[in-house]
């Protein structure tokens, strides 16, 4: 009789086990199907997020072909202009000293002149008084 009992209650048990294991079995299959799908998803949100990366990096590979070839447009240009400017510095440092020279000569012969104007005056002025004094 115990013997019995001990029987359906391993029996119940062993019932209680397999509907138990049963359940689980269900949970696991829906929990694995739940995530295989958010999985999924999720993989399909990556790739999307990954191509759009691609073409953004691709985007911005092609602007800064753009910005290094108008950088080297304008170094190419700023050198070209300094060039430029050396040559044109060189040439006009060139004109204003022939110019300087020559305004030193013109100044030279000017002075030596008033000087040699200056020595006729001084003997007008001499002879002037030496005129004047027998004059008188």
């Amino acid at each position: 009789m115990e013997e019995q009992k001990v029987l359906e209650m391993l029996s119940e048990l062993i019932g209680e086990i397999k509907k138990t294991r049963a359940d689980l079995s269900g949970e696991i299959s829906q929990t694995r199907a739940d995530l295989s799908s958010e999985i999924s998803q999720t993989r399909a949100d990556l790739s999307g997020e990954i191509s759009t990366l691609k073409s953004e990096v691709a985007r911005n590979r092609i602007l800064l072909d753009d910005v290094q070839k108008q950088i080297k447009t304008v170094a190419e240009g700023v050198t070209s202009l300094r060039e430029q400017t050396a040559e044109q510095f060189e040439t006009l440092t060139h004109y204003v000293n022939e110019k300087t020279s020559l305004l030193e000569k013109v100044i030279r012969n000017d002075v030596d002149e008033a000087k040699h104007i200056k020595g006729i005056l001084g003997e007008h002025e001499v002879s002037i008084r030496h005129l004047k004094s027998k004059s008188l």
